[in-house]
């Protein structure tokens, strides 16, 4: 959908179901509309689901998230599709599910392994497996930046801190697509959740005989309420985490670059002051926010800005509305690398404020850093192409040229 179609839709007519409305990415002249017009915005029922109301603004969604009590993640899930790809009775076991305080204790068991100081302890390899991705294409003078990087990449990273072998790293990347299409068919949720299980047995069976300082072990060791997790819970958080440490870096590091490029003032920019990395990759983590929307369902009777919620209702927080919010952000529709006080909301709020947010921020860092160093003169090559969805700000091609250079000699 243009940006004149966006102007012109009469906001009662919007259906953020329908994927057209996200054919170039997030819809942000609607979304600009809604926030002045109609913040919270209710969204006609589909076959996918009984209807929904659209919050646009980031203080509405803060205050969602931070009340886990009236606005829950269990009772129907945090998509819009209640019924996803996999049925609610996996997804019940997923922590990302679960409300206070059994969330609590599932997001525990991987606290320690996110912390910042854990994180950091990371970074040579992370920042090695990086060239080792650039140094595939470092001679052709040419890439995409979302095939040949941005999915090698994290991929890498993640499947080192499960546990996965690198040879197995490209059937992670198969399921995590498939968990990632929330337009999927149960069918092949199921079929994916089969083929992971089978995967896991043997991996799970060594890393209890053999464990080493990884997700998976950690997740096989885990004590919760004097039990161990069993087969189907380990499996459920592997799948989680395997996707979560994949997609958002994926999507960030490919719409950052290209954010970068389409607004060479502040490529420079950090071209001349390396230092801005750290205000960098919180503008754009704002400016690309990788996970669109998260749902709530609430549990009571309760007004948003003026509007009465019922029991049972869900509502769809907005997170790419919520962080071009004027009334959080000056100059909210501008890439600003140098943006102070970033109050983003790309990683959600409350108790479930993102649990990888450190090591979504240091891949970021690494990677602009390093890719800028190795390709100083990295230019747009064609047109960048998104793949249409309501959920995850996906990127499909970022063509990209070069100089050709050679090998780091800091590679995995």
């Amino acid at each position: 959908m243009d940006t004149e179609t966006q102007h012109d839709i009469p906001l009662d007519e919007v259906d953020f179901n329908d994927l057209s409305f996200f054919e170039s990415g997030p819809p942000h002249v609607i979304f600009a509309r809604m926030r002045a017009e109609a913040p919270v915005l209710w969204n006609r029922p589909t076959h996918d689901n009984d209807g929904f109301w659209s919050l646009s603004r980031h203080a509405d969604d803060v205050a969602v998230t931070s009340d886990w009590e009236t606005f829950s993640s269990a009772r129907r899930g945090i998509f819009l599709r209640e019924e996803g790809i996999l049925p609610k009775e996996f997804t019940s076991n997923v922590f990302s599910m679960m409300d206070p305080p059994d969330h609590g204790k599932q997001r525990g068991i991987l606290a320690k392994v996110f912390t910042p100081k854990a994180v950091m302890a990371r970074e040579p390899h992370i920042r090695a497996v990086f060239n080792s991705a650039v140094d595939q294409i470092i001679d052709r003078g040419s890439c995409d930046l979302v095939d040949d990087i941005g999915v090698r990449f994290p991929l890498a990273v993640i499947s080192d801190m499960l546990g996965v072998p690198e040879s197995d790293q490209h059937l992670l990347f198969k399921w995590t697509n498939t968990m990632a299409d929330t337009h999927g068919t149960p069918e092949e949720g199921m079929t994916m959740m089969g083929e992971l299980a089978a995967y896991l047995v043997s991996l799970i069976a060594e890393k209890r005989t053999n464990p080493t300082d990884d997700l998976l072990s950690r997740l096989l060791e885990a004590d919760v309420e004097g039990r161990k997790l069993d087969d189907m819970e380990v499996i459920l958080h592997f799948a989680q985490l395997m996707a979560g440490g994949n997609e958002t870096t994926r999507n960030a590091f490919s719409g950052g670059v290209l954010a970068l490029l389409e607004n060479p003032d502040q490529l420079q920019a950090l071209r001349n002051d390396p230092g801005l990395i750290n205000s960098a990759v919180e503008e754009i983590l704002r400016w690309h926010t990788p996970i669109m929307h998260n749902a709530r369902t609430a549990t009571r009777d309760v007004e948003i800005a003026g509007t009465k919620i019922s029991e049972g209702e869900r509502v769809a927080m907005w997170r790419s509305s919520s962080n071009r919010d004027a009334s959080v952000f000056d100059d909210a529709d501008r890439f600003l690398i140098d943006r102070r006080n970033n109050k983003h909301f790309t990683f959600s709020g409350g108790p479930h404020y993102c649990l990888g947010n450190q090591l979504a921020r240091l891949e970021l860092r690494i990677c602009i850093l390093e890719l800028l160093q190795r390709m100083p003169d990295l230019a747009l090559a064609g047109e960048a192409e998104r793949v249409p969805n309501n959920s995850f700000h996906w990127m499909k091609k970022v063509p990209v040229s070069f100089t050709p250079g050679t090998r780091s000699p800091q590679t995995v």
